[in-house]
């Protein structure tokens, strides 16, 4: 169990943890810095437990790939922080992530992507002035908002596409749909309350 993981502070940096392997750290920052550029990779059924808030891209690109039937257990991630930062998070191949919420365009660029896999966790999209944020959830994929609040475009650029087969749940959960906010529900997209 570490501290502090930062991935890109000032260049280019990617870490990968593959074949059941396991990462427990405190927080994990990709992409901190303006000119910077951090990936994470798990792969290969892995498990990475996140103690507190981490960031896929601060101020600069940040990328976080859950594929393979690996796993991702955070209190808070945030995708696109700052102004000018570009986040991007992919879960595919069976992985899933389990967070306490995701701030998808905070005031930065932010994409949530689940294409095969399963995210547990309210989200937030589009949530600032500045920010943009866009989740799509396809491939007969869910995405389980967990019975507490969400929202799409309360303060900056929102977008929710709920496709292919795909289910939004949340039993209980309120989702507040603000004046840039859009939700699509096509291609056999379903919600289930």
């Amino acid at each position: 169990n570490s501290g502090t993981i930062a991935i890109g502070k000032d260049g280019n940096a990617t870490m990968t943890v593959m074949n059941g392997g396991t990462l427990d750290s405190q927080v994990v920052n990709l992409g901190i810095n303006a000119a910077a550029s951090g990936e994470l990779d798990l792969l290969g059924g892995s498990t990475c437990k996140l103690g507190t808030i981490s960031v896929v891209g601060d101020h600069g690109v940040g990328k976080l790939m859950v594929l393979e039937g690996s796993s991702l257990d955070a209190i808070d991630l945030f995708v696109g922080q700052a102004t000018g930062s570009q986040g991007e998070v992919l879960v595919s191949g069976g992985g899933s992530i389990v967070a306490g919420g995701i701030i998808v365009g905070s005031q930065g660029n932010g994409v949530l992507d689940v294409g095969g896999g399963d995210v547990a966790s309210p989200v937030n999209i589009g949530l600032l002035g500045g920010g943009s944020g866009v989740v799509n959830v396809h491939s007969s994929s869910i995405l389980n908002l967990g019975g507490t609040n969400s929202s799409v475009g309360t303060g900056g650029n929102g977008t929710l596409d709920i496709s292919g087969g795909s289910t939004l749940e949340g039993s209980g959960s309120l989702v507040t749909i603000g004046g840039h906010g859009t939700v699509t529900l096509r291609g056999g997209g379903t919600t289930a309350s």
